[in-house]
């Protein structure tokens, strides 16, 4: 009896000791699932890395290998890791084994082509972004153009740099960067018809900055446009007065002396004593693409407008100087200038709403106050005017 008892016993001790559920994930030491496991070594090294933890990166990325030798992905992750630290040899081994175990999957022959191009190896760059851009199925066309575009840049290849950024763009025609850096070549070309164009899309795609700012005054000097030029520089200091871009435009207009300056006409006063004033043009700012600063603007920019009345305008006889030049190198008695002052002055008491425009956008087009247009027209705000409205751009005199 007590021999069976004593069986029992062991039978239900037996049986406790086996019931505790085993992690399905593993059989015995063998049968962990080895390509997870290096998936999340993987994604761990680079979170290590990306916080500039290179020690448990490199122990992470090791161990992803050691559990997925033939891993593309570990290897691709192993590659970026060395060229982080510099060890760009060793890198490129990486890059060629993970080019070799993900069948030349095209993100990984984009990267590798990003990293030739950083040696200097712009042929070979070349080859593989084509490469890449060719595979089908691959959905980073545009980002590989761009890609393409920079690397051919930064070889001095300024016309073939444009065609690559023109193709990113028909595969992805609102992509911000590829807008900016397309004006930017533009601008460098000379080309200011087309930066210009392409700059209005940017500013369609992407919030107005110093840096598109900046550019739009380079494309108005560029075109020899002086007030756009300056109402360029005027939003500059208005809305980004610490930016580098506005010291350096800042700096620029410090070492010339203003060409010509509008001067209100006093009764009584003779015209040399109107010549021996200096004259400046007056403010004024291009009409362009700033709806994506919409709801910001009116309140960065507080520019003071001066009213000018058909009268006020001095005659260009009355220059003092004729020598004397601006930072934009635009001659002070440029006939062609000051008729431009005068029309700017004297055109359009009215505007008819056109698509795509709203009322600050009209407000820079015509130097006027969004609240004076609010007041001239009796609207309660900004969004009560539709297209085909008639606003009155201009105050009204009394007889109006």
């Amino acid at each position: 009896m007590l021999k069976k008892i004593a069986i029992l016993c062991f039978f239900v001790v037996l049986g406790g000791c086996v019931s505790e559920p085993v992690d399905p994930a593993f059989v015995g030491t063998g049968a962990i699932d080895k390509d997870e496991a290096a998936k999340t070594r993987v994604s761990l090294g680079l979170t290590y890395l990306k916080n500039a933890n290179y020690t448990q990166a490199k122990f992470n990325l090791d161990k992803a290998i050691e559990f997925a030798p033939r891993s593309g992905e570990a290897h691709y992750a192993m590659a970026f890791y060395y060229q982080q630290v510099g060890e760009n040899a060793i890198a490129e081994e990486y890059y060629e084994n993970a080019l070799a175990y993900s069948h030349n999957d095209p993100d990984v022959v984009n990267s590798y082509a990003v990293f030739l191009c950083q040696q200097g190896e712009y042929e070979k760059a070349k080859t593989y972004y084509l490469q890449a851009i060719n595979s089908r199925n691959y959905v980073a066309t545009a980002e590989t153009y761009e890609n393409l575009a920079i690397c051919t840049l930064s070889h001095g290849q300024k016309e073939e740099a444009i065609e690559y950024f023109n193709s990113a763009l028909n595969h992805q025609p609102t992509r911000p960067r590829s807008l900016f850096l397309l004006a930017q070549t533009y601008v460098e070309s000379g080309r200011w018809e087309e930066a210009k164009k392409t700059l209005w899309r940017y500013e369609r795609n992407a919030q107005v900055n110093a840096e598109s700012l900046f550019m739009q005054y380079r494309i108005a000097q560029g075109v020899g446009d002086t007030k756009a030029a300056i109402g360029y520089g005027d939003l500059l200091n208005s809305m980004f007065p610490k930016h580098e871009n506005t010291t350096k435009y800042n700096d620029e207009m410090s070492k010339f002396a203003p060409a010509a300056k509008v001067t209100r006409k006093l009764a009584n006063v003779k015209p040399t004593q109107i010549a021996s004033e200096q004259l400046e043009p007056e403010n004024s700012i291009l009409q362009g693409n700033v709806e994506k600063i919409e709801q910001t603007a009116s309140e960065k920019v507080d520019t003071e407008f001066s009213d000018v009345n058909d009268a006020d305008i001095v005659d260009e006889n009355a220059i003092a100087d004729e020598n004397q030049t601006t930072g934009l190198d635009i001659l002070a008695d440029n006939e062609q200038t000051h008729e431009n002052i005068e029309k700017s002055v004297e055109n359009d008491v009215f505007h008819i709403v056109q698509p795509k425009e709203n009322l600050y956008r009209i407000s820079l087009k015509y130097n006027v106050k969004m609240d004076k247009l609010l007041e001239w027209n009796n609207l309660s705000d900004a969004s009560s005017i539709r297209i085909g409205t008639k606003l009155r751009v201009r105050e009204p005199n009394n007889n109006e």
